[in-house]
């Protein structure tokens, strides 16, 4: 597994390729691991197409929960305990439905731009960012500002209370592609989609490292902490982190 993620950050795919087989080979007789390294690699390889389920529920954009608990693959080793971090990115091609990856498996998409390696002088940069993900998963076709503003917002879209917020939505979104691409937007229908000129890496910011796994990293570092220690470190509330001791 080391030599495979090693291989997906140096862009290697042929050594990705062999070191995926290996590790296929070297679980066969351990069902749970086994089933693990299985969703590991079509999360690692947007062109993988052999996934579990769970696997292409994640990836196609229909949950934002990583699959078998693979969270931490796609967090970096040197993480602060607070940070927000974004472990997964959609990968996605002019006229194609975008697909996510963990972070590692960035090293095997090439010749793309990557949105998170440019600053923006816009404010709600990650919200942008969210939308033009939920976009490219969607794919050329689109989807209805009805189904597509909740999966940004997380509430359900009013258009007498929310048409101003849409509409700086996207006019942050057309800046944020630039020449890239554009939003092809159809008031009368409702509809809204993503027109690329390029192929981009898009950070979704709805794939987060969950609360007990925060925990878990401040409790590693301070083993003997209290609760409110924990709290602090994880930037989480009191009362959710003494739970999740």
């Amino acid at each position: 597994m080391a030599a495979l993620l090693a291989a997906a950050r140096r862009g290697d795919t042929a050594s990705f390729t062999r070191q995926g087989a290996a590790l296929l080979d070297a679980t066969a007789g351990w069902h749970d691991v086994r089933d693990e390294a299985r969703a590991l690699l079509p999360a690692l390889s947007a062109s993988y197409e052999e996934a579990p389920t769970s696997v292409t529920a994640w990836r196609d954009g229909a949950t934002a929960t990583t699959p078998m608990g693979l969270d931490g693959v796609g967090a970096r080793e040197a993480l602060a305990i607070d940070a927000d971090v974004t472990l997964a990115y959609v990968v996605v091609a002019p006229l194609a439905s975008g697909r996510r990856v963990l972070l590692p498996g960035l090293g095997l998409v090439a010749g793309a731009r990557h949105l998170d390696r440019e600053e923006s002088a816009n404010t709600g940069t990650t919200r942008t960012d969210t939308g033009l993900a939920v976009l490219a998963l969607a794919g050329a076709g689109g989807m209805a500002v009805d189904a597509f503003f909740p999966r940004v917002y997380g509430f359900p879209y009013d258009r007498s209370a929310h048409q101003g917020v849409l509409d700086v939505l996207v006019h942050r979104m057309r800046q944020r592609l630039g020449e890239a691409g554009g939003i092809v937007r159809d008031r009368a229908s409702r509809h809204i989609a993503l027109a690329l000129t390029a192929p981009l890496v898009i950070p979704d910011a709805r794939c987060q490292l969950p609360f007990a796994e925060r925990v878990l990293r401040a409790l590693a570092l301070a083993s003997h902490a209290t609760a409110q220690e924990v709290a602090d470190a994880a930037t989480l509330p009191l009362r959710r982190a003494s739970r999740r001791r």
